[in-house]
């Protein structure tokens, strides 16, 4: 994400405080206040902490820790034509991407989830608790680090390039094998996933909007059973239609968070990766600005999230007002 120039003239002890820069700290504030924000909420109310929203809270904390890793030191290394704040600062940023593949790969755990819910609802309702969740996710971030650490030792350990003159990035180049997996598994593969993912559950929940057909939760007939993580006392028969509209309404706000973070990853990731795939196999010099471009939706995609699920989901919204509005 970060390009500087070779040179070694006066202009280097020059600060540039230009829209980079800018963007970079308007970015870092927001970014803090909305993640924060929501975050604080997911603390305090422990009825908002479901199997379902666990997933959202992965992403919001990668969200704000990437914004804390990256940002930072990125706003400060574009303050000057070259990387001027040291190798060790470098390898902090470069970490960093293991945080941003975090986030690239929460996305793809929701639409996961939601392709789940609906291509086998009993299991689903049966095993899907946040114990699951959890679980799920802390796997996710054992997937990344595996896949990640070897090409980041190697890079620190005998490929980095002086950061002076080159700027601070992992150099792939002479770890081409591992380069294009790396590439495809932690960056490519989620985006794949949570496009294709996407018109299977709207196609799956049409289908079950018409036939009428709703999965009623297993405590209805007996058993208990967290499902999205709110746990539906033992009903009676007469009592099972609002049971399932109940749960209709939390597969309704389900869907409108795949929505959101379907929406997010085309518009806001899609560029940035695309670019960074492109690096790899093709001199792109002559994209001028796209870099940039990328990583202004990239680091927007931080502010939006956290402000979309708190419109998205009734409980949130409720939660939001009576903290900090009322």
């Amino acid at each position: 994400m970060s390009n500087y120039s070779n040179s070694t003239s006066a202009v280097e002890s020059t600060k540039i405080w230009t829209f980079i820069p800018s963007y970079s700290l308007a970015v870092l504030l927001a970014a803090i206040l909305t993640n924060g924000s929501v975050l604080y909420l997911f603390l305090r109310h422990s009825h908002l902490r479901t199997a379902f929203t666990v997933y959202l809270i992965n992403l919001l904390a990668a969200s704000l820790l990437a914004q804390l890793i990256q940002v930072p030191l990125y706003l400060v290394a574009n303050l000057r034509p070259y990387w001027w704040i040291g190798r060790s600062a470098c390898t902090i940023y470069i970490y960093g991407f293991f945080i941003q593949a975090g986030m690239c790969n929460a996305h793809a755990l929701i639409s996961i989830n939601r392709l789940w819910a609906v291509l086998r609802p009993i299991s689903y309702r049966r095993l899907h608790t946040k114990r699951t969740a959890w679980i799920i996710c802390g796997i996710m971030w054992l997937y990344i680090h595996a896949i990640t650490l070897p090409g980041f030792i190697a890079d620190a350990l005998y490929y980095r390039l002086p950061e002076e003159r080159h700027g601070c990035f992992l150099n792939k180049g002479p770890q081409p094998g591992w380069a294009y997996t790396h590439q495809f598994m932690v960056f490519s593969l989620p985006v794949m996933l949570v496009g294709l993912a996407y018109p299977v559950i709207c196609c799956k929940t049409w289908k079950r909007s018409v036939s009428g057909r709703s999965i009623q939760p297993l405590s209805v007939r007996g058993e208990t059973t967290e499902g999205d993580g709110m746990a539906v006392p033992v009903a009676a028969v007469h009592s099972v239609p609002s049971v399932g509209q109940s749960v209709a309404q939390r597969q309704s706000r389900s869907f409108w968070v795949l929505t959101i973070v379907t929406v997010s990853m085309l518009i806001l990731w899609l560029p940035s990766i695309v670019f960074y795939t492109a690096m790899m196999f093709q001199d792109v010099s002559g994209w001028v600005g796209v870099s940039e471009a990328a990583t202004v939706l990239l680091f927007l995609e931080s502010v939006t999230d956290p402000i979309m699920f708190t419109l998205a989901l009734k409980d949130l919204r409720i939660a939001f007002v009576k903290s900090f509005v009322m």
